[in-house]
């Protein structure tokens, strides 16, 4: 007996895997940057609105879809513990009474009883690292779902602030709208006294009254966006059904844009959730491969039990009643037509398809660090220009309000500078939305959290 115990220890000691060697290509990534600010962990800080900082904790804390990519988690970490526990002996106890009665012309016959307390320990010997490679396995799955999770945290976050921002933007175009339609009734009631007194046509104050009419239907199409976006919101934050048909999210006022971030564009491949959840991806499927090869090679499996068994409870713990037995049984595949073999075919694909899709993957993170700096500077340079624009209609309209109190021109000219102006106004709130949500875009491209 101590002779098999030093041969399983052997066995276990000297035991090898066949996992291949996993070889990574590197790509050639962008040179490193170190322009502009640094990034905090929690980035939308920094945009200094508080509400949008309670609405994302929220969110963080009741979003259904992140709390079931955590039990996700929950779960790859239980899997990862039954791999880890088959690489140790398993010990069972059993106790056993049965009372049976036997014919009288058999032997034994009458009624006999038997009582057998026992331990049972079996253990494979993981001699070719099948069971050790399922367990690096498990644990590279395990890390693939806590990347998955973060980056559906980094989406929802984005998703957040995306909506929270539209929210802001269209409660201010809604008040501008309400404004629009104030001028519009202020022109209509000039028309209208125009057209009694014969100094305008029908045709005019019809086109003034379309005019009005135009305008209050882009009002009631705001106001109907605006209460979308508060549900959604809420949904985002995790709310109860009940809220959206009571309470919304109110946000009056788009924030100030923050600096763009410093980033190093060859550190994304460290960063990034999804590129980090591929690589581990990728492992685990190199680790199958091992553990599947290993499938060519002998089963070992030993086995021992010690007990006492006896026909009578009160002579069960005693001497003469002890057994004990170990035994060793190897199984080895001889004619299995193929199985094995299309089994590693398959994994060795696997194997394949997952560095293909880690290849695909940095080289997407790439291109959306790219198209994200391309759409934000441009972004910029459509607001500035909206800007300017803004800025010019508004001391156009000033000056017009000077003329008309100076009596150089008439009320319906001031009121048609207040309402280009007005439209300058909404088309900028449009274009900050436009340029805040690309900085959003690419604080997610670049990993998100840090």
């Amino acid at each position: 007996m101590k002779k098999l115990v030093v041969f399983v220890l052997l066995l276990f000691v000297y035991s090898c895997s066949l996992t291949p060697k996993l070889t990574v290509p590197k790509l050639k990534l962008p040179d490193n940057s170190t322009k502009g600010v640094q990034i905090a962990k929690q980035w939308w800080k920094s945009f200094g609105d508080k509400r949008l900082d309670s609405v994302v904790n929220e969110a963080l804390k009741n979003n259904d879809k992140l709390l079931l990519a955590y039990e996700k988690i929950k779960e790859a970490k239980a899997r990862y513990g039954f791999s880890k526990a088959k690489l140790f002996p398993q010990v069972q106890g059993n106790f056993n009474a049965t009372r049976t009665s036997y014919p009288k012309n058999t032997y034994p016959n009458g009624i006999l009883n038997s009582y057998t307390a026992q331990g049972t320990v079996s253990y494979e010997v993981d001699l070719f690292g099948k069971l050790n490679n399922a367990r690096k396995a498990q644990l590279e799955q395990l890390l693939a779902q806590k990347y998955y999770a973060q980056l559906v945290r980094i989406s929802l976050i984005g998703n957040v602030i995306n909506t929270y921002f539209t929210l802001c933007a269209t409660s201010e175009q809604v008040d501008i709208a309400k404004k629009v339609v104030e001028t519009q009734e202020g022109l209509l009631n000039i028309y209208n006294k125009l057209y009694l007194n014969g100094l305008s046509d029908l045709q005019t104050l019809k086109l003034v009254q379309a005019d009005l009419s135009a305008v209050k239907e882009d009002l009631i199409k705001l106001q109907e966006t605006q209460k979308t976006l508060e549900a959604k919101l809420l949904y985002l934050m995790g709310s109860e059904p009940k809220s959206m048909f009571s309470n919304g999210v109110q946000c009056k006022k788009l924030p100030k844009s923050i600096p763009p971030p410093s980033f190093l564009p060859s550190s994304v491949i460290n960063s990034r959730p999804d590129i980090l959840k591929s690589l581990a991806e990728l492992k685990a499927a190199n680790f199958n491969v091992g553990a599947v090869e290993a499938q060519f090679f002998p089963n070992i499996n030993i086995t021992g039990a010690y007990g006492y068994e006896s026909n009578k409870f009160h002579g069960l713990i005693v001497p003469s009643a002890k057994f004990w037995n170990i035994g060793l049984n190897v199984l080895q595949p001889i004619l299995e037509f193929g199985r094995i073999k299309s089994q590693v075919k398959i994994a060795k694909s696997k194997r394949k398809e997952a560095l293909i899709n880690y290849i695909d993957t940095v080289k997407k993170a790439f291109m959306d660090v790219h198209n994200c700096l391309v759409s934000l500077y441009s972004a910029k340079g459509l607001m500035e220009k909206s800007l300017n624009r803004l800025n010019y209609l508004w001391s156009v309209y000033k000056i017009k309000q000077k003329k008309f109190e100076n009596g150089l021109i008439n009320y319906e000219e001031v009121l048609e500078a207040e309402e280009n102006y007005l439209d300058a106004l909404s088309q900028f709130v449009e274009a900050k939305l436009n340029y805040l949500n690309k900085e959003v875009l690419l604080y997610k491209a670049l990993g998100g959290e840090w």
